[in-house]
């Protein structure tokens, strides 16, 4: 299944790359969120992919539909939508399987054409960055985190915070690098590139954490909310909103909870 869907995301993602080099439109949705037609080419020709080749029904950031069934496809067809339209080349095409009854992600896909990366994972299989060049995958290594380190956070490049600071403060971390797609964020962690990103917002969606979370999981590294329970994918209610931490380890997790907790005061 998985070398199927590299595949097609490729081919995607030579589309993708011709409309982010050039004159591309784009709009401001109902939630003051900006969309272009990047977004809308992935989504409508991806959508088109899945429902043609595989039994599930698909999940869109555009689209909402509603879904039900045992499993879902998650998709998030530009994520990092404001690096996308500022040209910086942090942004990434996510697609997830969701097991509806557990609530849980099975399969993770993150890609990122301007990157030339493929992070992925497949529950119980480990998971696995792909180089590619031309389009082409070029190398392939497995993920394993193998550093306990709680010093790099990866932050917002868009969305400036003061919070970071304080949080930063509390750990004694004095080292950050500024980081678009909240999925490349995650999965960079897989890649022992970062030790942990935080959202603490209510209105973080499914669509923003599914395909990451299992990468993230499968490379050794946990994943949960800010209240310490795992995250629950609700096709009810898109929202994850006891927000998300991702970092290396469990131990770290529960340090940064406690931080967030005593720098905040509760009032996140």
């Amino acid at each position: 299944m998985e070398d199927t869907l590299i595949k097609e995301l490729l081919s995607i993602g030579k589309e993708v790359m011709k409309i982010y080099r050039g004159n591309f439109k784009q709009e401001i949705k109902a939630d003051n969120s900006p969309v272009t037609e990047a977004d809308l080419y992935v989504e409508g020709r991806l959508i088109k992919f899945l429902e043609e080749r595989f039994d599930y029904e698909v999940l869109g950031e555009e689209s909402k539909r509603e879904v039900s069934g045992d499993k879902i496809w998650v998709l998030d067809p530009i994520d990092g939508t404001k690096d996308f339209i500022q040209k910086t080349g942090d942004f990434s095409i996510m697609l997830g399987l969701l097991d509806a009854k557990a609530h849980q992600p099975l399969l993770g896909l993150v890609y990122s054409p301007a990157l030339n990366i493929v992070y992925y994972a497949k529950r119980g299989e480990g998971a696995y960055k792909l180089i590619i060049e031309n389009f082409n995958v070029k190398e392939k290594t497995k993920l394993k985190i193998n550093s306990k380190k709680l010093s790099i956070l990866l932050r917002s490049r868009v969305h400036f915070s003061n919070d970071d600071e304080r949080l930063m403060s509390y750990l004694g971390i004095n080292k950050s690098e500024k980081r678009g797609s909240a999925g490349l964020k995650i999965s960079l962690i897989a890649d022992n590139k970062g030790h942990f990103t935080y959202y603490l917002s209510p209105n973080v969606k499914i669509w923003d954490v599914c395909a990451p979370h299992i990468i993230l999981e499968e490379a050794g590294g946990y994943i949960g909310d800010k209240q310490g329970n795992p995250l629950y994918y609700d096709l009810k209610n898109f929202n994850l909103k006891q927000g998300i931490i991702a970092t290396n380890t469990r131990e770290n997790y529960l340090k940064i909870i406690k931080a967030i907790k005593e720098t905040f005061n509760d009032d996140k």
